[in-house]
C-alpha cells in the first residue's frame, strides 16, 4: 500500500472511530440529528487539520480511566434521551427484549465502540494544550482566555435559552409581549402610548434591536443574551482574579452552569438576565478598591451611575442593590473620615445616571409621550399593580423560600461567599456582600409576589461562593499543582463537563422535543396565512401574548393587545370589548370557550382550537376570525400608520 493510500486510510479511520461518539450524543428529532451530523463532520475535520503529519491514528487506549468514565457518562446520556423513543420500541420487538433493556444494550454497545474515538480526542486535546501548560499566572489580555469565556457564554446560552435558534420558539409570555412592542417601534409605534407594556423602556428597546435582526424570531435576542452573558462572566473573572490571580478563569464554566441552568432562568430573555453584568460591575469596582487599598476613582463612580441608570430603565425594583452598595460606602466613609470624597463621587454617579437616562427621556419627549411613560412604567406599576399584603415577616420568609426553591444553588453560593469573606477576615467584603444582598432582597420581594424569575438576579453573588470552594481545593495537596501544571488541559475538560451538566439539568432542554409544525403558534400562523386576509391583525382576549404575533410578524392595531399581571387595568378590558363590538381586528385569540361563551362576538366566527405549550404547561387556544364583509374599524391612535406597516 503506497503512502497516499495509507494517508487516506488513516483519515477514514478517524471518521469511523468518532462516529459512535456522536451517535451517543444524538437526540430525538430531525433538528438533533442535523446538529449531531454537523458537529461530527466539523470535529473530524478539525482533528485532520491539527493532526501531525504522518501521525498514525491507531486503536490503542492511552488514557483508560478517563476514557471509560467519559464513555459511561455518554452511555447514560444516550439512555436518558432514547429509553422511551419509538425507535427503541422497534428495536425491542426485533430482539425480543423489553424497551428499557434494549436501550441499555444499545447504549452499552455504542459506549464500548466509542472508546477509541474518545481516547483519540483526549490525545489530540492534550497534545494541543500541553505545550501551553505552566505555572505562570495568565492575564486577562490572553486571547485564549477571552475565547474561553466567549465559548462558555455561547454554548451556555445556546443550550439554555429558548431564544436560541436550536429551539423552535420562546413560549414564555413576557418575551413575546416585549418583542411585539419592540417590532412596533420599528414601524413607528410608540411604547406605552400605542402598544402597552409594563416592562422598562430600555428592555423594550433591546427587543427593538432583536426585531431589527430577525422580525419573526428571537435570533436577535439570542445574540444579545450571549453578549450580556459574556459581559457577566468577564466581570466575574476579573473579580476572581483579584483574589486568585492564577487560573481563576477555569471557574467560569462552573459559574455559568450554576446561574443559567437554574429554574429562575426560566426560558431566557428576562430583565434580571440583562441586569446581571450591570450589578456585577458594582461589586467588582468596590472589591478592587478594597483589595488594592485604594478609593473608587471618578471613572468608577461614573460607570456606577451609567449602569444603575440602565437598571432603573430596565426594572427599577432591583435598585435596592445600589442602596446597600452606597450604604456600606457611606459607613466606611464616616469611619475613615472621607465623607467629602463620597459626596463628590455621588455627583459623578448622578452624572452617569443623567447621561444613561437622556436617550430614553428625549425619545419619549420627541414623541410627546412622556405622560404615557409615566403612566405605564411608573404610576401603574407603583400604585395599581396588585400587591400582596401579607406582612413584612411573611414576605421575608416567603421570599427566602421562593429564592431557595427557584435558585437554590445561587443562594447556597451566596452564603458560601459570606463564609469566604469571614474566613479570610475580609470584613469590608463581608459588609459589601451583606448590605447589597439585603437591599436587593427587600426591593425585589417587597411587593409580596414571588415569580420564579425574580430570583435570577441573586446569581450576582454566586462567584463569591466559588471562592470558598477554591480555598477548599487549594488546601488539598496534589490537586492545585495538577491544575497549575496542566491548566490548559484542565480548562477544556471543565468546560465540557459543565456543558454536560447544563444538558442534564437545564429546565428548557425538554422543549427541544417539540417540532415547529406541532406548536400551536405555527399552526395558527398557517391558519392566518391561508385565510386570504392581506395584512391581518390580531389580539389576545384577556390572555397573555402567546407568541403568535412573533412567528407571524403581525403588529397588533390595539394598544392593549394582550392581558397583563396588573388586574387593575380596567382600560384594557374596555378597549378589547370595544374592539370586539366594532370588529376592529381580523383575529382574536382566547384560551377557552366558543362564541356561546362570548355573546358579544357577533362579528366573529369560531374556527377551532389548538392545544399549545406555554412556559408553565399546556393550554387550549381558541381562535376567532372576523366574518366576511364586515368593515374594519381602526382606532384614531393608529391613524397615519398604514396596514402594510403593521406587518413586517
Amino acid at each position: 500500500m503506497d503512502r497516499d493510500d495509507k494517508a487516506f486510510e488513516n483519515k477514514m479511520i478517524i471518521f469511523l472511530i468518532e462516529l459512535p461518539v456522536f451517535l451517543l450524543l444524538t437526540g430525538k428529532g430531525q433538528k438533533h440529528l442535523i446538529i449531531s451530523i454537523v458537529l461530527y463532520i466539523l470535529t473530524c475535520a478539525v482533528i485532520l487539520l491539527i493532526q501531525r503529519k504522518g501521525q498514525k491514528t491507531g486503536l490503542s487506549v492511552r488514557y483508560p480511566v478517563l476514557t471509560i468514565l467519559i464513555c459511561t457518562v455518554l452511555g447514560i446520556y444516550f439512555y436518558r434521551n432514547w429509553n422511551s423513543s419509538g425507535r427503541i420500541l422497534s428495536l425491542s420487538r426485533l430482539i425480543n427484549k423489553p424497551p428499557r433493556q434494549s436501550c441499555v444494550i444499545l447504549a452499552s454497545f455504542l459506549a464500548v465502540l466509542s472508546v477509541f474515538g474518545v481516547d483519540y480526542l483526549l490525545k489530540i486535546i492534550l497534545e494541543v494544550f500541553r505545550k501551553h501548560s505552566g505555572n505562570e499566572a495568565l492575564s486577562f489580555s490572553s486571547r485564549r482566555i477571552r475565547l474561553y469565556i466567549f465559548l462558555t457564554s455561547f454554548f451556555t446560552i445556546t443550550l439554555n435559552s429558548k431564544c436560541s435558534p436550536v429551539y423552535p420558539l420562546n413560549d414564555w409570555f413576557d418575551p413575546n409581549a416585549m418583542f411585539t412592542v419592540g417590532k412596533g417601534v420599528l414601524k413607528g409605534f410608540v411604547p406605552y402610548r400605542d402598544l402597552y407594556e409594563q416592562k422598562g423602556p430600555l428592555l423594550l428597546f433591546f427587543h427593538t434591536f432583536g426585531a431589527a435582526v430577525s422580525f419573526k424570531s428571537f435570533v436577535g435576542m439570542w445574540i444579545l443574551e450571549i453578549l450580556f452573558c459574556c459581559l457577566f462572566l468577564v466581570i466575574a473573572y476579573k473579580t476572581a482574579s483579584l483574589f486568585f490571580p492564577e487560573n481563576s478563569f477555569m471557574i467560569i464554566p462552573v459559574l455559568a452552569f450554576a446561574v443559567y441552568s437554574s429554574y429562575s432562568f426560566r426560558a431566557g430573555d428576562s430583565a434580571e438576565e440583562f441586569c446581571l453584568p450591570l450589578l456585577s460591575l458594582g461589586l467588582y469596582l468596590v472589591c478592587k478598591a478594597f483589595r488594592n487599598g485604594t478609593r473608587l476613582s471618578k471613572k468608577d463612580y461614573f460607570w456606577i451611575g451609567i449602569t444603575s441608570g440602565c437598571v432603573f430603565w430596565i426594572k427599577y425594583s432591583m435598585l435596592g442593590f445600589y442602596l446597600g452598595w452606597i450604604m456600606i460606602l457611606f459607613i466606611y466613609a464616616i469611619i475613615e473620615k472621607k465623607l467629602t470624597e463620597l459626596i463628590r463621587g455621588g455627583l459623578f454617579i448622578l452624572s452617569g445616571v443623567i447621561i444613561s437616562s437622556l436617550p430614553v427621556i428625549l425619545y419619549f419627549a420627541a414623541k410627546s409621550s412622556l405622560g404615557s411613560l409615566w403612566e405605564a412604567y411608573f404610576y401603574n406599576n407603583l400604585f395599581t399593580y396588585t400587591i400582596t399584603d401579607i406582612g413584612i415577616f411573611r414576605k421575608i420568609s416567603s421570599g427566602l423560600a421562593s429564592l431557595f426553591e427557584t435558585n437554590g444553588l445561587s443562594l447556597i453560593l451566596a452564603v458560601l461567599g459570606f463564609v469566604f469573606a469571614v474566613s479570610r477576615r475580609q470584613w469590608k467584603l463581608f459588609g459589601l456582600l451583606l448590605s447589597t444582598f439585603i437591599g436587593l432582597f427587600l426591593s425585589v420581594y417587597s411587593i409580596g409576589r414571588f415569580y420564579p424569575y425574580y430570583s435570577l438576579i441573586f446569581s450576582v453573588f454566586s462567584v463569591f461562593g466559588l471562592f470558598f470552594l477554591i480555598d477548599v481545593v487549594q488546601h488539598m495537596k496534589a490537586f492545585p499543582d495538577i491544575i497549575n501544571k496542566y491548566s490548559y488541559t484542565a480548562a477544556p475538560v471543565i468546560l465540557l463537563f459543565c456543558l454536560f451538566l447544563v444538558s442534564t439539568f437545564s429546565y428548557n432542554l425538554p422543549f427541544l422535543e417539540n417540532e415547529r409544525e406541532d406548536l400551536m403558534q405555527f399552526k395558527m400562523k398557517s391558519v392566518i396565512e391561508n385565510s386570504g386576509i392581506e395584512n391581518p391583525t390580531l389580539f389576545y382576549y384577556r390572555k397573555y401574548d402567546a407568541g403568535i404575533t412573533t412567528v407571524t410578524g403581525i403588529i397588533p392595531n390595539l394598544r392593549y393587545f394582550c392581558s397583563y399581571n396588573n388586574k387593575a387595568l380596567a382600560a384594557a378590558d374596555m378597549e378589547q370589548d370595544r374592539c370586539i363590538r366594532e370588529g376592529c381586528s381580523d383575529f382574536i385569540i382566547t384560551r377557552s370557550g366558543t362564541t356561546e361563551d362570548y355573546p358579544e362576538f357577533d362579528l366573529y366566527d369560531h374556527l377551532g382550537s389548538f392545544e399549545g405549550t406555554t412556559d408553565w404547561g399546556y393550554a387550549n387556544y381558541h381562535y376567532f376570525m372576523r366574518k366576511q364583509g364586515k368593515n374594519e374599524s381602526i382606532f384614531d391612535r393608529t391613524a397615519g400608520i398604514s396596514a402594510a406597516d403593521r406587518k413586517g
